[in-house]
């Protein structure tokens, strides 16, 4: 594999990094990477943000683009972080300032535990599903574009029910080296899921980005928290919508899907419940 051709722009060292930015007229990048105290600026580790598909991602690498250098800027153009890629990173040397972003494939987020400031935001499973079927039927480059323009949105549900626990797997792929065997398996995953929750240096909802893109601010140790960028909804009417909420509150109870949407919903729950209880909290020395 061409690593470089996959991480992006070439990282360069961190002395040859504060050389350039003590030329710039805007020194505050230099302080922040000379800081005595990197723990609390968060530039100890690189930041990682564990992107799950449909839950104002973009947007949120867009406001965390303005804050952290584009040279050490690490992702996939195609969107996705192979395990094998994140390896050779590690092997490489993590630097501090780092932002890394992406879908981890199997076991890519698993290398960055305990070396990166892990962050993630979810979204209301219901809004997040339909968010995702809608994408899936506009984007003739994804996997199940066609079953989405051939089946209706319940039909489709039920024919790829993998999508009632979406956002779980999205999770759970990142710190398993395979693949699990059945979509019902990832309801025994979900304990796994919620510990990787718990040890996040932050961890949000879509209805919590203001809180979250300020919090992370105090984080990383920004002068200012960047406006989190107008989040896109779906184009469809608010009457199709409620159609798609009363269906699937029907599927929430069928015999193949309720188990799924329920144990999505616990994740979620749980997102929810460390971003309400951490908008006031700083980054304990721990996630130094």
């Amino acid at each position: 594999m061409n690593s470089s051709r996959n991480l992006g722009e070439p990282i360069r060292p961190v002395s040859i990094l504060i050389e350039s930015l003590a030329r710039r007229p805007n020194g505050w990048w230099l302080r922040r990477l000379t800081s005595r105290d990197p723990a609390r600026y968060g530039v100890g580790r690189p930041l990682f943000f564990h992107h799950v598909p449909k839950t104002a991602g973009i947007s949120l690498i867009k406001a965390i683009g303005k804050m952290v250098l584009p040279e050490l800027a690490v992702y996939n153009k195609g969107g996705s972080l192979s395990a094998t890629l994140i390896a050779e990173l590690v092997e490489r040397g993590l630097t501090p300032g780092q932002f890394i972003h992406g879908h981890p494939e199997h076991g890519a987020a698993a290398l960055l535990r305990g070396r990166a400031h892990i962050i993630t935001l979810l979204r209301e499973p219901r809004d997040q599903v339909i968010s995702n079927y809608l994408y899936m039927r506009r984007d003739r480059h994804v996997p199940d574009h066609a079953a989405s323009r051939l089946l209706e949105f319940r039909e489709f549900i039920l024919a790829r029910p993998r999508f009632a626990i979406f956002q779980t797997a999205s999770l759970h792929v990142g710190i398993v080296e395979r693949p699990v065997g059945r979509t019902d398996d990832l309801i025994d995953a979900v304990p796994s899921v919620l510990a990787y929750l718990d040890e996040m240096a932050l961890v949000g909802v879509v209805g919590q980005a203001d809180s979250f893109i300020l919090h992370l601010a105090e984080i990383m140790g920004w002068p200012q928290a960047p406006r989190f960028p107008h989040r896109h909804k779906s184009r469809i009417s608010r009457k199709q919508r409620e159609r798609m909420w009363a269906e699937l509150e029907d599927l929430r109870h069928h015999p193949m899907l309720s188990s799924l949407f329920e144990a999505e919903r616990t994740v979620y729950l749980h997102a929810y419940a460390i971003g309400k209880r951490n908008s006031g909290a700083v980054l304990g020395p721990e996630h130094a």
